[in-house]
């Protein structure tokens, strides 16, 4: 079965990485940027992402 070159990639990507990073935007509307543990869930064909909330006060 032929299999679209970007898809490859993106394959081969989430199945050798284990952290992502994840931009988002701040209480004051900046960037802000973390980095996310995630796993590839291949029975539901979907990514699970951990997000830990920390207390930056």
């Amino acid at each position: 079965m032929h299999e679209p070159r970007l898809n490859r990639a993106l394959r081969e990507l989430l199945q050798s990485q284990r952290i992502a990073s994840l931009g988002t935007l701040n209480a004051e509307g900046g960037p802000f940027v973390s980095m996310v543990p995630f796993a590839v869930d291949p029975g539901a064909a979907c990514l699970v992402v951990r997000f830990i909330k920390r207390d930056t006060k």
